[in-house]
């Protein structure tokens, strides 16, 4: 099979985009090493969500989640009975259809390790996104960005995304950041695959992406358009290699229905019955809405990430983002001069793209394949969630954008990395790196720095810097604002658990002095354990411990006054 010719040397004229971000000799050996970009790219992250890692209370669904499994104690017991694994969760805190068992046991695992201590769960949510930063680091190495500082500076710019800060922040859904990390991941491999016809390196790819799409059901939309890029790309190949891309395409289309049918197939296990909702209107028209839903809400999400200063997210217990009331200030400002500059630098640096001798039908192929994938994610959404409860929902979830940024991160890493000069052969596999060991730990081109590199690398630098601090804002408001009243009270009943042990007829009620203890008011009846006889009003504490609480226990059990301990939360913890 042909095989590309040696990339450029130093001496020799790179194209366009390898003579973006050419920074002074020094400095360029520093920052070129890429082990130190790995390291400032994690310190960067840690240091944007610090605060986060003290923000970890339930909030929201995680309530209904550790309502339900704090009966269960035994590693077993809490995988088995999974909540949502058996579909057994209310309507309110999840979804019947949804079937995500890796998630599910990923939530579990956590559980059982962890239980409530918060600071653990919030650092392992923190080490999974570090995971997707630096997998898609690594793939953005993988192409004619790879002896550019554009690798670096992308990868920390979604790393530090206000809006997508959320879903690091709120550890009850770090189940979406394992799939991000599995895909990007395997999209790596699949790329390494396409570069040298490794099968081993397939084989890891098709792994990763089918425990991803059994983490979250977009998985499948990933595997359909795996197998869309190997049977397009078996028309370029000889007979004999067409027949193993066009099986390969086969086995993960396989994979792609694999999700559905094993979720209907658990269904009717069950005896459960799924009817699909069309939101009262017929399909045709659903679908329509669903596709300017989908249009509104990509805009949305890029606008944020974009411009992040005109934004504000305030805690609660689901984030929630809107237009900042407040006038320009000085970083609004220059936000909005580093996107006007990303506008021109990126229209500038297009042009040169379109007239350079890089070959336009790869990364234009790899660009629509990412769009689609975004595009099929948004109307996900909207069928699922945005036609049923409002475009408002999409505002109070802001955890969505973090696989609408990533998409396209991926997408720019994978038209930089196969694209390939005219002179190369034409098989879409035949860009292949001469030194795939050589990770960016060489020379760079010393071609002079065009202001289209470095506008770009300004303007990406400015927003990556109006992102992060962001991020560090919101992390401080939750651990100050949000967490702080709940932790306390978190810590005050472990106490109190710690101090009577095992012992039974121990019953609790919180003094009004515990201020994180709130009426949850959306903690309905049907949010309870069945067969219990619970009714509301439930305060986090009674949903977070309902065995041990007397205001739940007294509709059921007689509960004797001297068995009840009243937890108050201005004493000194005096130990557990």
């Amino acid at each position: 099979m042909a095989r590309m010719t040696p990339t450029p040397t130093a001496s020799s004229a790179a194209p366009w985009p390898a003579q973006l971000g050419i920074v002074p000799t020094r400095l360029r050996r520093l920052l070129g090493n890429v082990w130190l970009q790995r390291a400032l790219l994690a310190a960067v992250i840690v240091w944007a969500f610090w605060d986060g890692i003290w923000a970890g209370v339930p909030r929201n669904d995680q309530v209904f989640y550790l309502h339900h499994v704090s009966r269960f104690d035994s590693l077993w017991d809490i995988l088995s009975h999974s909540p949502s694994w058996n579909r057994t969760m209310p309507a309110n805190g999840g979804d019947l259809i949804l079937y995500r068992p890796i998630l599910y046991l990923l939530l579990g695992t956590f559980y059982y390790l962890f239980r409530y201590n918060f600071v653990a769960w919030q650092i392992a949510g923190l080490c999974l996104h570090v995971l997707v930063a630096l997998g898609l680091h690594l793939l953005l190495l993988q192409g004619r960005l790879k002896h550019t500082l554009f690798p670096l500076v992308i990868a920390l710019l979604f790393a530090t995304a206000y809006l997508a800060s959320e879903l690091v922040l709120w550890n009850h859904i770090v189940g979406y950041v394992l799939f991000c990390a599995l895909e990007v991941y395997a999209v790596y491999f699949f790329l390494r695959y396409l570069q040298s016809d490794r099968g081993v390196f397939l084989a890891l790819c098709g792994a990763l992406s089918l425990v991803a799409e059994f983490t979250y059901e977009a998985g499948a939309i990933v595997n359909l358009l795996l197998a869309a890029t190997l049977f397009a790309r078996s028309f370029s190949l000889t007979q004999s290699d067409r027949k193993i891309d066009r099986r390969s395409a086969l086995l993960f289309l396989l994979a792609a229905l694999l999700l559905p049918t094993a979720s209907v197939i658990d269904l009717r296990a069950r005896g459960l019955v799924f009817s699909p909702h069309l939101h009262g209107m017929e399909a045709s028209r659903m679908i329509l809405l669903a596709g300017e839903a989908a249009f509104r809400q990509i805009g949305f999400w890029l606008s944020a990430w974009l411009a992040p200063t005109v934004y504000r997210v305030f805690p609660a217990s689901r984030a929630v983002s809107l237009v900042s009331g407040a006038g320009p200030t000085g970083l609004t400002l220059l936000n909005l001069v580093a996107l006007a500059l990303l506008v021109a630098a990126g229209v500038g640096g297009f042009r040169r793209f379109r007239h350079s001798n890089v070959s336009k039908r790869e990364p234009e192929f790899a660009l629509a394949l990412c769009m689609l994938f975004l595009f099929g994610y948004s109307m996900m959404i909207a069928i699922g969630r945005t036609l049923a409860r409002g475009f408002e929902y999409v505002l109070s979830n802001i955890y969505y954008s973090y696989v609408v940024y990533l998409t396209v991160c991926v997408a720019i890493a994978l038209a930089a990395a196969v694209g390939r000069t005219r002179a190369a052969p034409a098989a879409i596999d035949s860009l292949r790196d001469p030194h795939p060991a050589n990770l960016g730990a060489g020379p760079v081109q010393t071609a002079r720095l065009s202001w289209v590199g470095a506008g770009l690398l300004a303007a990406l630098t400015v927003l990556t810097i109006a992102n992060a601090l962001g991020v560090r804002a919101i992390a401080r408001q939750f651990r100050y604002e949000y967490a702080a009243p709940r932790q306390e009270l978190v810590d005050h009943v472990l106490a109190w658990r710690a101090h009577v042990g095992d012992r039974t007829q121990r019953y609790f009620v919180v003094s009004p002095t515990c201020r994180g203890n709130e009426p949850l008011v959306w903690f309905t009846e049907e949010g309870l354990r069945r067969n219990f006889v619970w009714r509301p009003p439930v305060t986090l504490a009674d949903a977070l411990w309902p065995d041990w609480s007397a205001n739940l226990n007294a509709a059921r059990i007689h509960v004797p006054p001297d068995s009840v301990d009243e937890i108050r939360c201005d004493k000194p913890i005096t130990g557990r």
